[in-house]
């Protein structure tokens, strides 16, 4: 748990240190946002999701209850987001923009893992369409960025209007074609179980 909690402060850290050490801000700026150790915060906080859910339910569930931390973080990420357009590439945004649209976001997962969310809500988590995207999201979230860098310089008239297709598209025939076959590799091995060989 130490080392999840850690790697989400260390993505804090080293957007804070890039961005504010770099004098070339626009530099600073691709680096804080594309550079894996900058996103490693919201790795930490989807860490710290999974390991509380696994191994310590109850936890878990109690701090699911504790509304006023999501509704606390998502009112911060709209003001980060408002200071951003007035006060574009400030050190404080980037810094805790994404942090803050992380904590958010972990208590959705978290409530949707334990089907917290009812009537519309629920029914358009559950819709097959939005299953199926959670299904390819590591692709969507690998080939977000390359997607529109090939389609730009493509000279692809309107590219834009083709971004989210195509990066689907592309995350799509990531999963089939490679992710899913790996995956499947699983069932070859044998898999240590700590809890058990401490009991």
């Amino acid at each position: 748990m130490q080392a999840f909690i850690s790697l989400t402060l260390l993505g804090l850290v080293f957007r804070f240190t890039v961005f504010y050490y770099n004098e070339d801000k626009a530099q600073a700026w691709w680096m804080a946002y594309c550079f894996t150790p900058s996103c490693v915060d919201c790795f930490g906080l989807g860490a710290v999701l999974a390991h509380l859910r696994m191994n310590n339910r109850e936890y878990f569930r109690a701090l699911l209850s504790k509304t006023w931390i999501p509704f606390l973080s998502f009112a911060t990420y709209l003001l980060l987001v408002f200071y951003e357009v007035y006060y574009p590439n400030n050190l404080i945004s980037i810094t805790f923009i994404r942090f803050t649209c992380a904590v958010s976001c972990f208590f959705i997962i978290g409530k949707a893992s334990e089907h917290q969310f009812n009537g519309l809500i629920g029914k358009f988590l559950e819709a097959k369409p939005i299953v199926y995207l959670g299904k390819i999201s590591y692709g969507l979230y690998v080939y977000h960025y390359i997607i529109p860098w090939v389609l730009d310089r493509a000279h692809i008239p309107m590219a834009q209007v083709f971004y989210l297709p195509v990066t689907i598209i592309v995350s799509a025939l990531s999963w089939h074609l490679f992710e899913a076959p790996i995956n499947r590799l699983k069932d070859k091995f044998e898999y240590f179980n700590a809890k058990k060989a401490i009991a």
